[in-house]
């Protein structure tokens, strides 16, 4: 259809056949995108909108045929709510909140809009994205995405915000936008120690998704951060995120064997990979008094020197207790990790 005609058509009021309720989440089971009435719908064609009842954020009446065109969800969700003999479509879309309610409207003109507003700002754009994102309206995508990769600056609430967004839509955006954005979040956070006692800035670092954060900690400036630090931190984002366990992408970014005794004890659960292995080699060192001895007063203070302090011990086998350190499908890590697991069972039965 042409832009010029398709952009018409949002404020004309012929051939509208969609009542689209852009619905708060909490009230969705008493406004369901149902037919509006005579007056309702009189209203609607003349003024291209409004506020409908309790619970619905905006009511737009809206053409099945544009929108079926643009995506393949509105076209499967028109389908369904297709009922003989009704003069209208249902389209209800769930929103949190009025700013996400204002992204939807923005997203659903832009499909009849083929320009970005004069007045569009960065925390919109990205509103329609996710609201573009969800909905799988790939021209919004498209065109918000290339919007936004040209613009130069970012605030750091901007920057935040653009990491809420999935991986899939930050992939379209350009690098040099992210990194941009990036170090907008992450400049305060580089001193792990000062940013987890700090409530704002723990907020904002535990708040990044997972691929950030994996590159927050092979960033160059977060290098000389103490392991124990490191490890608090996984296992805070960890449970933060909803993970029961540190996921692998993310355990492979601290070497457990610089990690304390007291930290390997505390943490390895969160690590399943190392868990055997670490509470063999734990078990083995508090068993022997020497060993829980130097531990208790701190002369002890990694894996390393814990599995150097049991070497040479009769009978230890602590050769095959090392956390590991390379890829954890390597042959040899399996192969300690069998030996680990008969260690253990030796020591405990």
């Amino acid at each position: 259809m042409d832009a010029k005609r398709l952009a018409s058509m949002w404020d004309d009021p012929q051939l509208k056949d969609v009542v689209v309720n852009i619905v708060h989440d909490h009230h969705t089971a008493q406004a369901s995108a149902e037919e509006p009435s005579e007056s309702a719908a009189k209203r609607l064609k003349r003024d291209g909108g409004g506020p409908a009842k309790e619970g619905v954020y905006k009511q737009l009446l809206l053409h099945a045929t544009v929108l079926s065109a643009a995506s393949s969800y509105f076209d499967a969700t028109l389908r369904i709510s297709e009922e003989p003999g009704s003069q209208y479509y249902a389209l209800p879309i769930t929103v949190s909140s009025e700013q996400e309610g204002g992204a939807v409207e923005d997203m659903l003109r832009s499909i009849y809009i083929s320009t970005v507003p004069s007045d569009m700002s960065i925390d919109r754009a990205l509103g329609v994205l996710q609201a573009a994102y969800k909905s799988d309206v790939s021209e919004v995508i498209s065109r918000y995405s290339t919007w936004v990769s040209l613009q130069p600056e970012v605030d750091e609430e901007c920057a935040a915000t653009f990491f809420d967004l999935s991986e899939d839509i930050r992939e379209r955006i350009t690098a040099t936008f992210s990194k941009v954005a990036y170090d907008k979040v992450c400049n305060d956070l580089f001193d792990i120690e000062k940013t987890m006692i700090d409530d704002r800035l723990r907020t904002r670092l535990l708040a990044l998704p997972q691929d950030v954060i994996a590159k927050f900690l092979d960033d160059d400036r977060t290098k000389t951060t103490h392991k124990n630090s490191v490890v608090s931190l996984l296992v805070h984002w960890a449970i933060g995120s909803g993970h029961r366990t540190v996921p692998d992408e993310l355990a492979h970014c601290v070497r457990l064997l610089s990690v304390s005794p007291v930290y390997l004890g505390a943490s390895c659960s969160f690590f399943p990979l190392r868990t055997v292995p670490v509470v063999a080699l734990l078990t083995m060192a508090y068993a022997h008094e020497g060993v829980s001895k130097q531990i208790e007063e701190d002369n002890i203070d990694s894996g390393e020197r814990l599995g150097k302090a049991l070497t040479g011990l009769e009978g230890s086998e602590v050769g095959v207790l090392y956390p590991p350190v390379g890829n954890d499908d390597d042959a040899a890590d399996l192969k300690r990790y069998t030996q680990a697991q008969l260690t253990v069972l030796k020591y405990t039965n």
